[in-house]
């Protein structure tokens, strides 16, 4: 039998990570030897159809509140299926859980750009673009319900992230400064 490649689930605002805590799912800072935050990612008949199984202890990620498209729970448990779509900024993804009941729900970052241990629950997408555009947010790109897959030891940390983004910033409004 051959080793399954396992990924961090990361998260476009912040550069978190899916991690499986006694707490419930959260989103934390990378950790390459946290066997929590890396998952499996096992395809579904369908296209774009995948199950998203915990390597730590072979749980799968569940939407444990189908019935809610805002604020539904995250969990682990037995396999659901969820449903990868583009997302808005390049090279993510959204995740739609297939178990909601009442329309389309994605998995969505509470905070996670601003605070580490963050709970992850289920959101609508129309919704979250409405609320970000109101604040004038939406040009950000920085959407909390867009995901993208890295494997472990090839993530920056959001803190090395930030530094490299400040350094940037200072060279275009002045040029004489170097990094």
């Amino acid at each position: 039998m051959s080793e399954q490649k396992a990924f961090y689930i990361v998260t476009v605002a912040g550069g978190k990570c899916l991690e499986n805590t006694a707490r419930g799912v959260l989103d934390c800072l990378p950790k390459d030897s946290n066997k929590s935050q890396h998952w499996v990612v096992e395809a579904g008949e369908e296209a774009n159809t995948v199950a998203f199984k915990n390597v730590a202890d072979g749980q799968y990620l569940r939407n444990n509140e189908p019935n809610k498209i805002n604020w539904g729970k995250i969990g682990v448990g037995e396999k659901q299926w969820w449903t990868l779509e583009q997302g808005k900024t390049p090279g993510s993804c959204a995740i739609r859980s297939n178990a909601c009941t009442s329309g389309k729900s994605y998995l969505n970052d509470f905070q996670g750009k601003y605070q580490d241990n963050n709970y992850v629950h289920m959101w609508q997408m129309e919704v979250c673009d409405v609320v970000l555009r109101e604040k004038g947010m939406i040009a950000d790109g920085r959407l909390r319900n867009r995901w993208s897959f890295g494997s472990p030891g090839t993530l920056k940390t959001p803190q090395t992230q930030h530094r490299s983004t400040q350094r940037r910033r200072r060279r275009m409004r002045n040029p004489t400064i170097q990094s």
